[in-house]
């Protein structure tokens, strides 16, 4: 994006803009003992964030190779994926890990995280609290790839099992913003104020590419928030000249 002459550049052509939304998503984050160029060369390893993933999930889920699976982080994504590996008919056994002492420990209080947790192991879940995972086990596999076996805890306690999957979070597709000169988060996202512009004029930034106030968001939720303030600014509010701007109470 020339910011100066207002144009995009791509492979092929260049169109001009007078306003110009960045909406470039995110990847599903790992966390740091396993690299993505590890991740592609691992059997049995699995991010929970689109069609093409969880069909992998699945379709490994059903070889008949998974007598224990262990979900990597209690947030709302952690716990989605602990429930739909747990409805699979050939996974006998989900085991969700949790470095913190309660799930939802974003969103929910001690109380209130631990009543879910009460109704999660309900569920048949088994649940590790203040567990963190230190690296992964594996075995020798086929064309030099390596199957999943298992996790190793910081506590020294090795807990063998057959498939992972990872839903610690986000990071953001922010290159296209940091390529273009925009202002980036060190720990990731295209910075945006409250109108959700960018550090250049009439650029504009949202869901989970968005840094703002500091935070990325890996939810439908503020993506859709997002869209709905800068859509209404950039249309009604042209007009009436009454703009919205992102709250904390919006999220």
């Amino acid at each position: 994006i020339d910011t100066v002459a207002k144009k995009i550049k791509t492979e092929k052509t260049e169109v001009s803009y007078d306003i110009c939304v960045i909406a470039t998503g995110s990847h599903a984050a790992l966390p740091p003992y396993v690299s993505r160029e590890r991740a592609s060369k691992l059997d049995g390893a699995f991010v929970y964030r689109n069609i093409a993933a969880l069909d992998a999930t699945i379709k490994y889920a059903e070889s008949g190779r998974v007598s224990r699976a262990a979900v990597i982080g209690g947030g709302l994504l952690g716990l989605e994926a602990a429930k739909a590996v747990l409805d699979l008919p050939t996974v006998p056994q989900v085991t969700l890990v949790e470095r913190n002492e309660w799930v939802l420990s974003r969103q929910l209080d001690g109380g209130a995280g631990r009543m879910v947790l009460d109704k999660v192991r309900r569920l048949n879940v088994e649940v590790l609290l203040r567990a963190r995972v230190r690296n992964i086990v594996t075995k020798p596999g086929e064309d030099g790839k390596e199957i999943f076996a298992g996790l190793h805890l910081e506590s020294g306690e090795t807990y063998p099992c057959e498939m992972v999957i990872f839903a610690v979070g986000i990071k953001a597709r922010d290159e296209l913003g940091r390529a273009s000169g925009l202002t980036c988060h060190a720990k990731g996202g295209i910075i945006v104020q409250d109108n959700l512009q960018t550090s250049a004029p009439d650029v504009y930034a949202i869901g989970e590419c968005a840094n703002w106030h500091g935070e990325t968001y890996g939810l439908i939720a503020p993506g859709v928030e997002m869209a709905d303030v800068l859509s209404f600014n950039l249309t009604e509010g042209m007009t009436t000249h009454k703009q919205r701007a992102m709250t904390a109470v919006d999220l």
